[in-house]
């Protein structure tokens, strides 16, 4: 989790405005970062849902977890590009 808010701090891609008789009209930042995050933590979740060391580390609670980072991270990784 602490992955997918680094979006939030760290901004690396492109901002643009644009501005017609001086007024503001359109803004748009581009996070590229956001879907390298993105690509970190389904990375994590992948390897949480499926390593399996011992058998409290195979409880469906785990999975649970593994797949709601995993939601996080795609939606992330979509809304970063937006």
């Amino acid at each position: 989790m602490v992955v997918l808010s680094l979006p939030f701090v760290i901004f690396m891609g492109t901002y643009q405005e644009l501005v017609v008789n001086g007024e503001l009209v359109e803004e748009r930042k581009t996070n590229l970062f956001a879907p390298v995050a993105a690509l970190i933590a389904l990375a994590i979740a992948w390897r949480m849902a499926f390593m399996w060391e011992t058998e409290q580390d195979r409880q469906p609670k785990w999975k649970a977890v593994a797949g709601l980072i995993a939601v996080g991270a795609v939606a992330q990784g979509v809304l970063g590009l937006i």
